[in-house]
C-alpha cells in the first residue's frame, strides 16, 4: 500500500504545482493514511475509489478525475486527496513558492489566462463527462462496494 500512495502523491503534486514531491511530503502523505485521516466514507462507493484509481495514472487522467469531481462531488475521496496533498505542499519550505506562485503580471494577461483556463475546464469537464458518467454507470450497475477497502 506504501508504493501505491507514493506513487498517488507524486502524480498528485504533479498535477497541483508541477513538480514531484519532497520526501517529507511523500511520508506525510502515507502517515495520514495510516491515521485514518482519509478514512471511507459512507458516501464513496465504488465510483470515488474509481475516480482516484484512473487519477493515479497520470497529470490528465488526475485533470479529468478532478474537474468532474468539482462539479459532481466535491467532498468525494478524490477532492480529499487532493486537498490534503495541497496543505501539505503548502507547508513544505521546498515547495510553497510553486503554490503561492503568482503567474500573471499585468491585467491584460490576468483576463487571458482566466480566459483559457476556464475554456480548458469546460472542455476538461465535457471530455470527463464522455469517461465517467459511462463509468458511473458500471458502478452503479455493480452495486455497494465491500467495506473495508483502504482509502
Amino acid at each position: 500500500m506504501g508504493d501505491r500512495l507514493d506513487s498517488e502523491c507524486a502524480v498528485f503534486c504533479r498535477y497541483l504545482i508541477g513538480a514531484d514531491p519532497s520526501p517529507a511530503t511523500t511520508a506525510l502523505y502515507r502517515r495520514a493514511h495510516e491515521l485514518g485521516t482519509l478514512a471511507p466514507r459512507e458516501s464513496d462507493g465504488r465510483f470515488q475509489h474509481a475516480l482516484v484509481a484512473l487519477a493515479r495514472w497520470g497529470t490528465w487522467p488526475a485533470r479529468l478525475a478532478d474537474c468532474h469531481s468539482r462539479i459532481f462531488s466535491q467532498a468525494g475521496l478524490l477532492r480529499r486527496k487532493l486537498t490534503l496533498v495541497l496543505a501539505l505542499l503548502e507547508c513544505d519550505p521546498t515547495a510553497f513558492e510553486r503554490v503561492d506562485r503568482v503567474d500573471c503580471s499585468s491585467l491584460l494577461s490576468f483576463g487571458l489566462r482566466a480566459g483559457l483556463l476556464a475554456a480548458l475546464f469546460v472542455l476538461t469537464l465535457a471530455a470527463g463527462l464522455l469517461v465517467f458518467l459511462p463509468l458511473r454507470f458500471v458502478c452503479a450497475l455493480l452495486g455497494p462496494q465491500a467495506q473495508g477497502r483502504g482509502a
